[in-house]
C-alpha cells in the first residue's frame, strides 16, 4: 500500500481547476478532500470514476444512491464507495448558510451540468487514490465517525491539495486508511 515521494511536498502539482478528479489524484497526491456547497434538495447526478470516494455528513442529511443502494447519511456518518462503483448525492435539510467574507469564499463547486453550488454547507468529499483500497470494503458501507478518523480527518484537511505527502503526513494517511477498514459499518 506505500508509495514513494520523491518531491517536495509543498510543491503544488499544476492542473486547471476543473480538471477531472482523476486527474488530480496519483501516488504523489493520492488523497483530495473537498467542501461540498449545495442548496437542500441538490446534488451529483449519478457518476462514476476510478477513485473510492467518502461522503461526510456535516449538516443536514446526505442520501446517497450508490449501485443497487440508497444510504442515507446523517451528521456523524460516513459514506464509504469503493473505486469504480456508479453512485450520486443529493443534501436535503439542515443545511446552514457558512459565514465567510466574500474574499475567503471558496469557488463555486459546479454539479454535472454546470450549475454553480454555493452557500450551503452539506458536508466533505474525501477521494482516495484507488491503488490505496486493496485492503478497502469492497461494497458502499455506511461508517459511524470515531473520534480517531475524525482528529485525522481534520489534520487532513490542513494540507494543502496537489502537494506531494511527506513521510509524516504518508503515515498518517496509513493510519486513516487502517481505521476506515476498522469503523463500525451501520445498517442502512
Amino acid at each position: 500500500m506505500g508509495y514513494t515521494n520523491n518531491h517536495h511536498r509543498n510543491s503544488p502539482i499544476a492542473l486547471p481547476p476543473d480538471a477531472p478528479v482523476e486527474a488530480r489524484l496519483h501516488d504523489r497526491a493520492p488523497l483530495l478532500i473537498q467542501e461540498q456547497f449545495a442548496t437542500p434538495g441538490s446534488g451529483k447526478q449519478r457518476h462514476t470514476h476510478p477513485e473510492a470516494q467518502l461522503y461526510i455528513a456535516l449538516r443536514g442529511v446526505i442520501v446517497v444512491d450508490a449501485a443497487d443502494t440508497r444510504c442515507i447519511i446523517p451528521p456523524g456518518h460516513w459514506c464509504w464507495i469503493p473505486p469504480g462503483v456508479e453512485h450520486g448525492a443529493s443534501v436535503h435539510g439542515g443545511a446552514v448558510r457558512k459565514k465567510m467574507p466574500a474574499s475567503s469564499q471558496p469557488a463555486a463547486s459546479k454539479d454535472n451540468d454546470g450549475n454553480e453550488q454555493r452557500g450551503l454547507m452539506g458536508g466533505l468529499t474525501l477521494y482516495l487514490a484507488a491503488a490505496l483500497c486493496r485492503d478497502l470494503p469492497a461494497q458502499t458501507l455506511i461508517l459511524r465517525q470515531t473520534p480517531l478518523l475524525q482528529a485525522l480527518l481534520q489534520r487532513m484537511q490542513a494540507w494543502p491539495p496537489h502537494a506531494a505527502l511527506d513521510a509524516a503526513q504518508q503515515r498518517l494517511l496509513m493510519v486513516f486508511i487502517d481505521e476506515l477498514r476498522q469503523a463500525p459499518p451501520e445498517a442502512m
